[in-house]
């Protein structure tokens, strides 16, 4: 019985014409693969819906039964209003403090968002400041430019005489007179 299927299976293919183009090969492999994975996913597809069903059937025909509630006293309610009352309270105080630190933080981070202008005024002085020091200091390294230092380092104090700035460029001045 093997031996038949397999002759039979031999005679099926040789009977198929060849393949002369290999571009005409490749696209039937394509197509079959592409097919393969529509009907994977046709089955995947199939096979949630029937769980997803499967679930929602078994789950309707099962409800929960709910507690049966007792009679109620009416000290008891007056009781339970008056706890409610002041967790209620509790809950609305405790909103309130949560957004009042809310605003105090977007205020806080507005107020960094624009800093004060006078102390970036001050940064922008003694950052100035700085730059001339620094180039002082290159002209000062070349013995040709200590005229350029002079003069840069005598700038520095005489437009920024409170900075710190100006304090190093009078010790640079006095080192380069010694």
């Amino acid at each position: 019985m093997p031996d038949e299927s397999l002759r039979q299976l031999l005679k099926r293919a040789d009977a198929r014409p060849s393949v002369s183009d290999p571009n005409e090969l490749v696209a039937g492999v394509r197509r079959r693969r592409i097919a393969q994975h529509r009907m994977r996913t046709t089955a995947t597809v199939v096979g949630t819906v029937l769980a997803v069903s499967l679930s929602l059937v078994l789950t309707t025909q099962n409800p929960r039964k709910m507690a049966e509630i007792g009679p109620i006293e009416p000290v008891n309610v007056a009781q339970q209003m008056s706890r409610l009352r002041v967790d209620a309270q509790m809950h609305d105080l405790t909103a309130r403090a949560l957004e009042a630190k809310a605003r105090a933080r977007r205020a806080i981070a507005r107020a960094d968002a624009h800093p004060d202008p006078l102390a970036e005024l001050q940064f922008q002085r003694d950052r100035a400041a700085m730059t001339l020091v620094y180039e002082a200091n290159r002209f000062s390294q070349n013995a040709v430019q200590t005229e350029r230092a002079i003069a840069q380092y005598r700038k520095v104090i005489e437009l920024f005489p409170t900075s710190t700035w100006a304090d190093v460029a009078r010790q640079r001045l006095r080192d380069m007179q010694s």
